[in-house]
Parts: C-alpha cells; structure tokens; sequence
C-alpha cells in the first residue's frame, strides 16, 4: 500500500512525543513505539489499509529527525522537514491553545472518538441508553429532539443538542431550559421530562468525554496569579517594582498573554488595597471599583478608544488618555446608563496612579462630601432572589421592567431614579459575565459547609470546575450554574480560603498553583515510591486530571519512572556518602575535560536500594535531588550553570583532537557521553571536523591535500544541470591525487566542506553514499530535487516505483521513505505545468 501524508493530528502527536523526549518525562524507545501504535490505531478507525511498514519504528525515528529539524528552525541543510511539520511547528510555538485543541481531536482519533455528526451521535446515545436504562429509550430521544428544536427556534442554543460534544456546554443550555418560565409554562410536559432526559443525555455525554485521553503541553506554568505573595507584598510593591513583578510572570509563562494578565492582576491588587487603606473604601466597594476600572479597559478598547491596555500607559500619558475615554460621546453615555460607576472607578484610578497629577479630579474630600452610601433593601434582595435567581441584567430594559411589575405585584418599594435603582441592585449583588447575581445567606453557608467538608476529607486544593461537575444536582437547585460564579460568590465573602483563579484553597496564605499542586501531591503520595496518573486521578477527585498530568511532569520533586508512572524523589534513597561520591566525580569529570555524563556517574547501591524504580527515574532524582543547583543537564551532559555544552559540541572536540578515527570508535563514545547511541551525532561531528575516507575511517584535514579547482572543475563537467546524486560519478580516474584513493565518502566530504561550487545534501548521513551533490547556490529541498528526477523519469508516479527507481540510483537509502510521497505529489504539479 501507498503511505498516507501526514495530516496535521499525527504531526501534533509527534510533537508531543519529540517534546515528552526533549523534556525527559519519557525515554524515546518508549515515546516512539507508543506514537507508532497510536498512528496505527488511527488509521484503522479510519479504515485504511495498512501493513506492517505503515507509521513504523524505524519511521517514527526518522520523523523525529524531521520534528527536530523543524524546530530549530531555517537551517535545515540536506533535510528540508514535510511544510505540514513546518506549520505545526509554527502553530505550537506561536498558538498554544489551537495546538492543544488540535492534540485533542488526535487523540479523540485514537479513541475512534472523532467529530461525529448529529446521526451518529443519536445512535450512540440511543445505545447507551439501552444499557443504562430500564424503560425505552424513544421517549427520551423524542424529548431531546422536541426541547432541541425549541431551544434552536428561541436562540437559547445556537447548535442542535446532537452537535453538542462537551457535556460542560449542553449543562449551560440545559439549565437555561430548567429556570425558563415560558418554556415550563407552555410547555409543561416536555419541560418536566426534560428534566430527567437533559439529565441523562449530560450524564452520556460526560462518559463520552472521559473515554478521550487529553494530553497538555507542559512548557509553561499557568497561573500567574500567585505573583503578590502576600498583602505585607502589595504595601512594599512600588511603582518602579511593576516591571520587575512582570519579568517575573513572563518568566514563569513565557507567554504575552499571560504576562499582561499579571500585571493587570497586580495592579488592580494594589488600587484595591490602597482604596481601603487610603480612602476608607470597605473590601467589597475596593473590589468593584477595581472590576470597574478593568471593565472600563475592555470596553474603550472594543470601542478603539485605546490602542493598548490602560495597564501598559505610561504615567505621563495616563491622564490624557482617561480624560479621552471620559470625554467620548459613547463612553459617556454607557457610563451614565451604568450610574457613572466607571467614572468614578477611573477617576479613583487615577488619583491611585497619579497623586498630585491628576489635576482635574475630585479629591478624596470632595469625593466624602458628594459621595451618597448607596444600599440594597432587604426587600429588594428578597424579590431579586425569588425571580431573578439567574441573575438580573441592569443594563437590560426588558430585565428593569420586569422588575418593576414584580415589584408592583408584591408592594415592594422601588426608588423612581433608574439610576439609583441600579446602584442599590450593584451594591447588594455580585457581578459576573454582564449580570448581577443574589445568593441568600443560607446558599452562601451551605455552599462553604460543603467545600469545608471536602477540606475535612483532607483535601486542601478544589477547582471551582471539579466542584461543579461533582455536585452539579446540588448546585443546580440552588441556581448556580458556571464554576465562575461560584468563585465569584466565594471572593466576594470568603476571608479563610486563598481564592485563585481557577481553585481555591485552605487557608488565606497566597500561593502559586505549581506549588499549591506540589504540595497536594505529596500529601496523598502516602509510602508509595511510584504512583500512575490513574491512581492520582483517584486519590485527588477535585483536581482536574489534566492539571494532574501536566503537573507531576513539572514539578521537580516527581520524576517519570516509567509509561505514564512517576516517582516522589523524596522517596528515593541514596545515602550520604554516595551523594558525595557523585558530586566528587561530576565536579572533577567537568573541571578536567569540561563535561560529565549522568550515565557514568557512581551508583553505588542505589540502583539495589531503588529497585522499584527505572534507571531513568535514578538518574532525574539524582539530578534534582544532588546536582541541579551547580550543575545543567543538557541530554545526559552536565556541565557547571552557564555553559553551553552539548553531546554534538563534545564529539566535535573529540574529533578535533584526533588525526585518524573510526566510526564506531567515534559512535562508541558519543553512546558513551549521551547515554544512548546516536549515529546523526557521531556522523555530524565526524564530517564537521575530519575527511571521511573510507566506510568506517575519518582522518584530520592535514592529511588530505585537495585541489579544490580542479575538483570543482571535474564535477562540474560530471553533474548535468544543477544537481545529481553523488553516485552519479561514474568514475575516480580523473581525480587529482590527494593523498588518499578516492571513494564516494572522500566526495562526499569535499562537497561538504571544501568545495567552492558544490554542495552536500542528504536526508542522513548514512553508509551507503545516499545523496544528492547539489551546486552551492541552489535553493531547493531534498523533497523538491526529488520531484524533479521523479518528473523527469518518464515512469509512472507510483510510489514502490519511484521508491526503488531513487534507492537505485542512489537519491534514497531506502526504497520506502514518506519524503517519496511528498516528491510525487510535486511531480504531479511539474508534469501537469509542462
């Protein structure tokens, strides 16, 4: 069978193994069979064809080489990776978030679980109903059918329910559905069992989802709130410190987005503190100014009133530039409708920033003197909770009105000013995604006695999202419908718990999530020396299990031991004097030639003592355990903090101290230096500092003598056109002595290096004088030489025969390569243009 191009779901699976491998969570023989497997089993959902070449072992090695080539980046040489690996790379480097939504339809392909349509969705489900239900499950199917064709036609969902995936996402609509008064009204029968058919179809949908195997990459830490460690922090923080706390974020994350998010958190962090410390604000009040101002950000630059966030003006322009955004004609306008808060907020703002400078703005007096304590009646509350428990839209006139005949309707007194109304509703509510939400006390108190009784359990870390999902019942009753408005509620009220973005945790001390994660991990680790991510998806319920994952690959006291197993390093023992002995000979190996080998250093009885664990998992804990504050690891290179030293560097050194050198001595102690064998390195150094004279034998340049003119000139009358294979030269007679009997080796090693008019380019160094002579100025790939001696062949463009009619000539060192694939499709262009 013909190989398949890769599509872009295998490339982000061999992404995601080259980085597993770059990152040593995983050893590559591992990470490639897995991958080989994965490929495998893809193509087989999809019904494809294939033999026992296809996705291969010996493939997967050879597209690792292409993965590695595309990340470095241009210099691509001889070995030009597939533009598919290319794009990718450039995906994964530049938009983390649709690489990852792209790794998780992979791997729903693994699963067989790919897009499916509504029809095939509806037969899934219809079958799971079967096997969990007792009665029939037509009525069910009929319910979701009617109440999705409602919800369509009423714009509560913009999708039919089949379309839906996420179970998360049906919630969202099927508790609009549950709280829709017209739709219980009128619809009574199908509202009523809607409630248990929404229920079940959630429920399916859910196990659907568990079934997907969702891999994160790792390279970043996300939470970039925990950058004020403390409130005693925010006090001594500067305005001059702001940059130095934004380097810091951007260390962490790498990631612009992430460093504005900070920096924008710890600036609304200290106005808010200063509000209260400074302007007597209460915690409640500083936080919806702070909301306010942020608030007011989003929407001047919706508007284009701003080019950049307020949180990256200078102090200079600040002025100007809120003075500009008040003054707006539309901004003015929104801002009256909203009873001036964000006036206020912005003006407070600006005092915070600027002090004295902010010339124009009323001053704390002035402020105390105009400003009205606005509160929310007990009445009032009552009413909102009663028929408004999903929030009330201030903003909204249909919402307003609604409220006013309520208010009509049950004697409750409402102020006249629409503006003073809504400033009583934003003062007793909490507001979240453009709606202002009343939760009772006795909502509030069962919602901490339940996440006080999960802590009791001896949890101390619980995501919002995993609380939700666990007791979504519960939560649903009580009308609270997204994780986000649970942290919302809780921020608002909550002194005993660290409220993050995402979780929340015992105790009010601020902490980043990497080490509020590591800390929960070791608390549960129990005397287990190892523990799979199945066994701590059980042991930590209300993490979620990809955070799992991602974390126990980061955090520096958990080492990969072996397929998805991790060891706690505090759990591994190596003994006093063999910690000694190890930094001794790692100490001693870089100050004499520069560099150790982890693999090498003395193990003593700690592999005896360590039997649970792999080599692997010894080899990172003695690392992090002895050696990572003196010593960087590149590989299974150290060298001292700071030096930039590779296995390739290293094996070019060897290579230059030497005047004849054989490959396996030199492939024998790359092996020896890395850890594992590596022949692209050991060929790599070899042609980089000798002359390759025979199969196996390289010697120093100073031994050959070549006359590169007149070399130059011969080849130029052997290669027809820009280009030819290496074996293309027929015959050595005409070469001028050099001082060694000429081989394709020793051509291959001039146009390497020495030649003026010509180039080397192969897809590997290899033992079988496999590749192309190229002149110098020629800018075309490996895949793109290929196509046209393909084109050229007047053969038919079938892969086995173009595959044997390159190995033949000696373009390939193999009859099947992916690179075959690519240069016949470009054939097929050359042929089609002529």
């Amino acid at each position: 069978m013909s190989q398949k191009n890769w599509d872009k779901y295998e490339v982000a699976l061999l992404i995601e193994a080259y980085q597993n491998i770059k990152q040593g969570r995983v050893d590559k023989n591992s990470a490639l069979v897995a991958l080989s497997q994965n490929l495998r089993k893809i193509a087989q959902n999809e019904n494809l064809e294939i033999d026992d070449t296809f996705r291969n072992m010996n493939g997967m090695q050879w597209q690792l080489g292409f993965i590695e080539k595309a990340f470095i980046g241009d210099d691509y040489d001889s070995r030009m990776p597939p533009k598919i690996f290319i794009e990718m790379v450039g995906i994964y480097n530049q938009n983390q978030k649709e690489f990852l939504d792209i790794l998780e339809e992979a791997h729903r392909k693994i699963n067989g679980n790919t897009n499916m349509g509504d029809d095939d969705r509806k037969k899934l489900f219809i079958k799971w109903l079967g096997e969990n239900i007792s009665f029939s499950p037509i009525a069910v199917v009929n319910n979701i059918n009617y109440v999705s064709a409602y919800a369509c036609k009423r714009g509560i969902a913009k999708k039919s329910f089949w379309s839906f995936s996420d179970y998360k996402e049906f919630n969202t609509i099927r508790v609009r559905l549950s709280g829709n008064k017209i739709f219980k009204l009128i619809h009574s029968k199908e509202h009523r069992l809607f409630e248990k058919s929404g229920k079940l179809y959630s429920d399916f949908l859910r196990k659907e989802q568990e079934k997907i195997i969702v891999v994160n990459q790792v390279e970043k830490v996300e939470n970039n709130e925990a950058i004020i460690d403390s409130v005693d922090d925010v006090n001594c923080l500067s305005q001059d410190g702001q940059e130095g706390i934004g380097a810091k974020s951007a260390g962490a994350g790498n990631v612009a987005e992430d460093l504005a998010a900070a920096q924008e958190d710890l600036i609304l962090a200290q106005y808010s503190l200063w509000l209260i410390q400074e302007r007597g604000l209460s915690s409640t009040t500083s936080r919806s100014y702070a909301s306010n101002v942020r608030m007011a950000n989003t929407r001047a630059q919706e508007n284009g009133l701003l080019k950049e966030s307020l949180f990256d003006i200078s102090d200079e322009d600040l002025l100007e530039t809120v003075s500009s955004i008040l003054t707006d004609s539309e901004f003015s306008k929104y801002n009256a409708e909203q009873h001036n808060r964000f006036s206020a907020a912005l003006q407070a703002y600006l005092v915070f920033k600027l002090g004295e400078k902010a010339t124009g703005v009323r001053t704390r007096r002035t402020r105390k003197r105009q400003e009205v304590q606005v509160t929310c009646s007990d009445e009032l509350k009552s009413l909102l909770l009663k028929k408004f428990p999903y929030g009330i839209r201030i903003d909204s006139e249909i919402d307003m009105m609604k409220l006013r005949n309520f208010a009509n309707m049950f004697g409750v007194s409402l102020p006249e000013s629409e503006e003073l109304l809504k400033a009583q509703i934003s003062a007793g509510g909490t507001f979240y995604d453009g709606k202002i939400y009343f939760v009772s006390d006795e909502t509030y108190e069962a919602v901490v006695e339940l996440i006080n009784n999960i802590f009791a359990e001896g949890y101390s870390v619980v995501y919002y999202e995993e609380l939700l999902v666990k007791n979504f019942e519960w939560f649903d009753e009580k009308h609270i419908s997204t994780w986000e408005l649970i942290r919302e509620i809780l921020d608002n009220r909550s002194n005993d718990w660290f409220i993050s973005k995402n979780f929340l945790r015992l105790g009010a001390d601020r902490i980043n999530e990497a080490d509020a994660l590591e800390a929960e991990f070791e608390s549960v680790w129990g005397d287990n020396v190892t523990h799979t991510y199945d066994e701590m998806y059980e042991l930590l319920p209300y993490i979620p299990n990809e955070k799992i994952k991602s974390y126990l690959s980061v955090c520096k006291k958990f080492v990969w031991s072996s397929q998805e197993t991790f060891a706690w390093v505090d759990k591994v023992v190596i003994s006093d004097k063999e910690k000694q002995a190890i930094v001794d000979y790692v100490t001693s190996e870089c100050e004499l030639v520069g560099h150790a080998s982890i693999a090498n250093v003395p193990l003593g009885n700690i592999e005896e003592e360590n039997y649970e664990i792999s080599i692997t998992a010894i080899y990172s804990a003695i690392y992090n355990l002895i050696l990572k504050d003196d010593f960087t690891i590149n590989g299974k290179i150290l060298t001292k903090n700071n030096s930039e030293i590779d296995a390739l560097t290293i094996a070019r050194t060897f290579c230059a101290k030497k005047d004849t050198c054989t490959f396996t001595e030199l492939n024998n102690y790359v092996t020896s230096i890395n850890g594992t064998a590596n022949r692209q390195i050991a060929f790599r150094a070899g042609y980089d500092q000798l002359v390759r004279v025979e199969e196996d034998k390289f010697v120093a340049d100073k031994l050959v003598h070549f006359d590169i003119d007149a070399i130059d000139d011969l080849l130029e009358q052997i290669i027809v056109g820009d280009f030819a294979s290496i074996k293309s030269v027929a015959t050595f007679v005409m070469f001028p002595n050099c001082g060694f009997t000429w081989t394709y080796y020793l051509v291959e090693s001039f146009c390497y290096r020495f030649s003026k008019k010509f180039k080397l380019q192969v897809i590997n160094f290899n033992d079988k004088n496999a590749g192309i002579i190229a002149k110098k100025d020629l800018n075309l790939s490996y895949a793109d030489m290929l196509a046209i001696v393909a084109a050229n062949s007047k053969l038919d463009l079938n892969p086995d025969i173009i595959g044997q009619y390159m190995f033949d000539n000696g373009y390939l060192g193999r009859r099947k390569m992916p690179i075959v694939d690519n240069a016949i499709e470009k054939a097929k262009v050359i042929r089609e243009g002529r």
